[in-house]
């Protein structure tokens, strides 16, 4: 019994030895981790010792320098004497604080804004405005003449007199013989019918003479007249009326060539280089309201002599008369018929569209007019104008405002405004204010409301301008610039914050003092863990060196006791 208890006192110590191994070593262990927060501790106040912060530099009127704490607050508030900034999130809105959003969303226009923020006042009241006498003197009459419509209708008087008279010299001219219709065109220029004489006109009057637009010269003989299949009493009473229309010359009552230039009634269709050709047409309602429309010819013959007669402009670009079309249309079939003759017959053809044209009538265009009597009443303007009188109370602090309404209102971001007064110089502000004095539609997208836990932060503000979240927009100014309730001379402009005169970097020394004391404490922690650590160790060396013993001890005894009993049974 002894030998046995022995053996399991011995098993017992060797076990305690074991675990008492194994305790030193997760001591060592914490040791160790000891010294890597020292290392911790020490790398963290080092960096302390660098700690900064941003601050706002502010001078008053005396030069007297002050120094806040950089936080949104203290950039967006206004004072005099104070560069003006506007703190712009990743989306292009300026961050304002809430008296500022509060009086922006209760005005409707630029005055009351700054009213509300106590910079201007403003005293009203009425008074007869004049443009509302204007506006009832102008009421449309129907009997202006921008409520008739041009017609082409074939059954007026003097169309169906020219058709009628003209007819038989047409149909020859088309039927083979385009010297024909000469005897239409003498009849055109100047004819005037003589009631009872044979041949029905003052033969004397004859040769008459006339200048082309080129400055050559026709001459129209009497047989031109006499001698014509059109011309008969009745021929020549009609033919003489239109004559006298075509030939007068009375302001606005002149007859033009028609105007192809005109894209109201013409428009280009098609070319064909194997006639020499352009193709125009003419559209219009008739005398029945129907669209019809006309196809008229422009001709590039090669000879640049034949193209300037039959051509509806002048050498120097101005529109011919009818006469002077006539004229030059008698020059053009007097010296061409034999080199164009196929040419000269559609240059006739042309003619009659250009009498069609001519001899055009008017018709009351009562839609138009109902059109026109609505919009006027519509535009009644007040009886009376409500009238302001506009007292500046503070003029920097309505500078100030001002900037600030037009940032919130999207003036930057107004891309055609920017690109004109880009072009202009900035010299546009009557154009800007008249844009941006009212709320835009889109005026809540150019802003956003501070965060009340960030507005007063400089810890969050430095992080936002150090790490691009927020970036800084400065109202600059030009050198002609004077005060202005517009930005006619200064604008928003984006800059860097590390650029700008009033906000300075300085060691922040209450950051370092609070790193200071935590990193005292922390040595003064590690220390007394580490004194508690060697206590520790003490303790088990003095158990591991008592527990030694004692082993090697009963060990003695034990290895005694076996060769004892060796001895005996051998």
């Amino acid at each position: 019994m002894g030998m046995a208890a022995s053996q399991a006192r011995l098993l017992s110590i060797t076990t305690r030895l074991t675990n008492n191994e194994f305790r030193s070593q997760m001591v060592a262990n914490s040791k160790t981790r000891l010294a890597n927060e020292t290392q911790a501790a020490s790398d963290e106040y080092m960096e302390a010792l660098n700690a900064t912060k941003l601050q706002y530099v502010y001078y008053d009127a005396n030069g007297q320098q002050t120094l806040y704490d950089l936080t949104a607050s203290t950039m967006l508030q206004y004072q005099p004497l104070k560069n003006q900034y506007a703190l712009v999130n990743r989306a292009g809105q300026t961050m304002v604080n809430h008296g500022d959003a509060t009086t922006f969303q209760q005005a409707t226009n630029l005055d009351e804004f700054l009213e509300l923020n106590n910079c201007i006042h403003v005293e009203e009241w009425q008074e007869p405005n004049p443009d509302y006498e204007e506006w009832k003197n102008s009421e449309p009459l129907d009997t202006d003449d921008e409520f008739y419509d041009v017609v082409i209708n074939t059954d007026t008087e003097l169309y169906r007199k020219f058709m009628t008279a003209s007819k038989s010299c047409y149909n020859n001219a088309m039927g083979g013989s385009s010297g024909c219709y000469l005897h239409v065109l003498a009849h055109l220029l100047d004819y005037v019918h003589v009631p009872g004489a044979y041949p029905n006109f003052d033969t004397s009057a004859y040769p008459k003479t006339f200048n082309t637009t080129l400055g050559t010269q026709i001459s129209i003989s009497s047989g031109q007249i006499s001698g014509a299949a059109m011309h008969n009493t009745t021929n020549s009473e009609m033919i003489s009326e239109v004559s006298q229309k075509i030939c007068a010359e009375n302001g606005d009552e002149t007859l033009m060539a028609p105007d192809l230039s005109d894209a109201e009634y013409f428009e280009f269709v098609s070319t064909d280089p194997t006639t020499g050709t352009d193709l125009y047409r003419y559209t219009y309602e008739d005398e029945n309201g129907i669209a019809q429309s006309l196809d008229y010819l422009v001709f590039h013959t090669g000879d640049a002599t034949l193209d300037a007669l039959l051509s509806n402009t002048k050498q120097d670009g101005s529109l011919k008369t009818m006469k002077e079309k006539v004229i030059d249309l008698f020059a053009a079939v007097s010296n061409y018929s034999g080199s164009h003759y196929d040419l000269l017959l559609e240059a006739i053809a042309n003619f009659q569209t250009d009498m069609t044209l001519a001899l055009k009538d008017k018709k009351f265009n009562k839609d138009r007019f109902d059109n026109a009597h609505k919009k006027w009443e519509e535009s009644e303007p007040p009886e009376f104008l409500d009238m302001s009188e506009r007292e500046v109370l503070d003029p920097d602090k309505e500078e100030w405002y001002t900037n600030l309404w037009y940032r919130m209102n999207g003036a930057l971001f107004d891309e055609e405004f920017v690109e004109k007064a880009n072009d202009e110089g900035y010299n546009n502000a009557d154009v800007f204010h008249e844009k941006y004095f009212e709320k835009t539609a889109d005026a809540e997208q150019s802003w956003v409301e501070f965060d009340e836990t960030l507005i007063n932060s400089p810890e969050w503000l430095k992080f936002a301008l150090e790490s691009g979240e927020i970036t800084l927009e400065k109202v600059v100014f030009n050198e002609d610039y004077d005060t202005t309730t517009e930005l006619e001379n200064k604008t928003w402009t984006a800059t860097s914050w590390s650029s700008t005169a009033d906000i300075v970097e300085v060691t922040d020394e209450l950051a370092i003092t609070k790193a200071e004391v935590k990193y005292n404490q922390a040595l003064r922690d590690i220390q007394a863990k580490d004194k508690e650590y060697d206590n520790d160790i003490k303790k088990l060396d003095t158990e591991h060196n008592a527990l030694q013993t004692e082993y090697d001890s009963i060990k003695g005894v034990l290895d005694k006791n076996m060769e004892r009993s060796f001895k005996a049974f051998s």
